[in-house]
């Protein structure tokens, strides 16, 4: 049986238990809506020499399963916004609002022959074919080029998450290793704990990674086939592009050792980054280059055959591209026209000059031919444009899929995780019930052995 002294003990270490009780439920409300706050408990136990109470730590309700599947679903959702994002950049450039498209500057150039054909001598109108030769040009010269600046964009956005990427690998490798000190004196290190869980989280989201925690409370961090992070040692990610113009992704290990893992990146926002630059864009662009070596072949095997004003043939209205890749880019108007309307030719015959327009009306009738596999150059343009419009609405679908399936696993992890505001409040009056009723025994053990010093 306890002495009054004894008492006094016990009543004293079970005030400072149930404070830290208190202490504890208050950090949790503090911390309700912060980002990555994985809740306390104060975890008490008996003392086996006086039936006391010991605080014997502070434990995290962490769920290793529900929040690597947030990490996981938040690489998903970091690929899929990056994609949607950068594919709406190409969609406003390509098919701007309010703007001709490049399908309908094909067909206002093929409405100007059609006029022309009404008045092949009219200088007018010759001015006409030349300015919208001009502006098809431009249009398509202006969209590949929009392509190519996207392309550097997005390689540039890679590089820049690549340090933030590096940042957080560094950081994480130091908190490993202050979390193995403090747990080798007996401490949970438990804010330690969630901010290195919420950096990889954050590295997730920039290009996926799995978190694997040793008995010492280190985490090794894995991302695309290989390690980020080893107990204290970080490696550093370089984003750079190979010899094929496509983006190269490479792990440098401390020791030296470097590893190109472009293969295995396919999710984070690196992930969506590469796929939009490597296989979204060059698609684009191949259509485009298409459409600009088909347009420019067809138009000119028929201006080639006709006479200008000036008794001229076999003169291209457009300067022939010598191949299909970087034909978009590289479209103009031929030196033999350009500035000189006099120099289209509207006649198959010089004799016909200068009222011959069967060449201009060839011409004109293009807009309902075929032109390469499409039905007719305007279906060629829109085919490029829903093409665009597919991966777009893929994208977006996507994204949508996994805001949902995130939001999913961030329910997972709160039911399990997170902080109840409802049972907090449980816990304060639980725990300081306890320890009013802590200072009552306290107060009464005090009383007792001070009647008996009166006594004595």
């Amino acid at each position: 049986m306890l002495s009054l002294n004894g008492l006094l003990g016990v009543a004293g270490e079970a005030m400072a238990a149930q404070s830290a009780g208190v202490s504890v439920a208050g950090q949790n409300v503090a911390n309700v809506n912060t980002p990555g706050y994985v809740r306390r408990s104060a975890l008490l136990e008996t003392r086996r020499d006086n039936g006391g109470v010991n605080l014997v730590g502070i434990t995290r309700a962490f769920d290793r399963f529900a929040t690597g599947r947030v990490v996981g679903e938040t690489a998903q959702q970091g690929a899929a916004d990056a994609r949607s994002s950068s594919l709406a950049t190409v969609e406003s450039a390509l098919a701007p609002s309010g703007s001709p498209t490049i399908g309908d500057r094909i067909q206002s150039l093929f409405d100007s022959f059609t006029k022309l054909a009404q008045s092949p001598s009219d200088g007018a109108a010759r001015k006409q074919v030349l300015s919208a030769a001009g502006d098809v040009v431009n249009g398509i010269n202006g969209a590949a080029t929009t392509l190519v600046t996207q392309r550097a964009e997005l390689l540039q956005q890679a590089q820049s998450t690549a340090v933030e990427v590096n940042q957080r690998l560094t950081r994480i490798a130091d908190l490993n290793t202050k979390i193995a000190d403090a747990g080798a004196f007996g401490e949970g290190a438990p804010s330690l704990r969630d901010e290195r869980d919420q950096l990889v989280r954050e590295v997730g989201e920039r290009i996926g990674a799995k978190a694997i925690e040793d008995p010492m409370g280190r985490v090794t961090l894995m991302s695309s086939g290989t390690t980020l992070v080893e107990a204290d040692r970080a490696s550093q990610l370089s984003v750079s592009t190979s010899k094929d113009g496509n983006l190269k992704v490479e792990v440098h290990r401390p020791g030296g050792a470097v590893v190109d893992v472009t293969s295995n990146v396919d999710s984070g926002r690196i992930g969506g980054l590469r796929e939009v630059r490597d296989k979204d864009i060059p698609d684009l662009q191949g259509r485009l280059d298409q459409l600009a070596f088909d347009l420019a072949g067809s138009v000119n095997a028929v201006h080639e055959q006709g006479f200008g004003l000036d008794g001229q043939n076999g003169r291209p209205l457009f300067a022939a591209p010598a191949q299909k890749d970087g034909a978009a880019y590289n479209l103009a108007i031929d030196a033999s026209v350009a500035g000189n309307p006099n120099a289209l030719a509207t006649a198959k015959a010089a004799g016909d000059l200068p009222g011959g327009n069967d060449v201009a009306l060839e011409i004109a009738g293009l807009a309902g031919k075929p032109l390469g596999l499409a039905s007719n150059p305007a279906a060629a343009w829109g085919d490029i444009t829903g093409t665009l419009g597919t991966k777009k609405s893929s994208a977006d679908a996507e994204l949508a899929l996994r805001r949902d399936t995130v939001a999913q696993a961030e329910t997972l992890r709160e039911s399990a995780s997170g902080v109840s505001i409802d049972e907090e409040m449980v816990n304060l009056s639980k725990f300081q019930r306890a320890f009013q009723a802590s200072v009552r025994v306290l107060q009464t053990a005090d009383e007792l052995l001070a009647g008996l010093l009166r006594g004595a």
